[in-house]
């Protein structure tokens, strides 16, 4: 496992005094990123030949987001790297290493040039051979997401240049930090899972829908065309 450790900011911390669920997807995603870096096949060695990994699907349970003031482990792993996917595993642990969050994610390689899917390059592969670990057991489901029929509009979210990434996407956390400005203030959420289906890219609008069933919050990010973007499922806490 690839790992490093940190302290939770303030400017990481939601109103209810816990660890916000974007900032958990912050923490993730640097992580792979300094993996990446560290052996080489980083984000300079990607833009160089204008290649990325775009996120498809990642599952999320959060155990504990209390905040604490002394020093978090934020870990990562891939376990499978076939064809042009990878899977990888993310965790975040507390001082005494008890798992906070813990993440099972798919991503696509892609030729950011042309837009299109590419296998994963033989020195990718080898890059990250040395680090493969096993899938993380924890219970997981089926990538696509299938909201309920009577999705309801509820609001619009222009997009900013500073939400976009490297690849000229929408970054995947930000989504995440959206969404959290429509979840019920009154519950704790135990489970996210994120279908990516197409990527917002500025200037453009996202349109928010949320819509209810057994018992779960669903939000579609959807484009100005009305295309479903970003798919959510939240699992409130019992």
């Amino acid at each position: 496992m690839y790992s490093y450790h940190t302290r939770i900011p303030y400017s990481s911390v939601a109103r209810n005094g816990k660890i916000s669920y974007g900032a958990v997807l912050d923490l993730f995603q640097n992580c792979s990123t300094y993996q990446s870096d560290d052996m080489g096949v980083g984000l300079e060695y990607l833009l160089e030949r204008g290649k990325g990994w775009i996120v498809a699907y990642n599952e999320i349970i959060f155990n504990d987001l209390s905040y604490r003031k002394g020093e978090l482990t934020v870990g990562t792993w891939p376990y499978e790297m076939k064809a042009v996917f990878g899977k990888r595993n993310f965790i975040l642990k507390d001082e005494e290493g008890s798992p906070l969050a813990v993440s099972d994610s798919l991503w696509v390689f892609m030729d950011t040039v042309k837009g299109r899917m590419e296998r994963v390059p033989e020195e990718i592969a080898k890059s990250y051979a040395t680090s493969h670990g096993d899938r993380y057991e924890m219970k997981t489901h089926d990538r696509k997401i299938k909201p309920p029929a009577d999705m309801e509009y509820i609001k619009d979210f222009p997009v900013r240049l500073s939400d976009v990434d490297t690849n000229g996407h929408t970054n995947n956390a930000v989504y995440v930090s959206l969404a959290e400005d429509l979840l019920d203030e009154k519950k704790e959420y135990e489970r996210l899972r994120i279908e990516y289906r197409r990527p917002v890219m500025y200037p453009g609008i996202m349109k928010a829908y949320l819509g209810n069933a057994k018992n779960n919050l669903f939000i579609e990010l959807r484009n100005e065309q009305d295309e479903n973007c970003v798919v959510m499922e939240w699992y409130p806490k019992a």
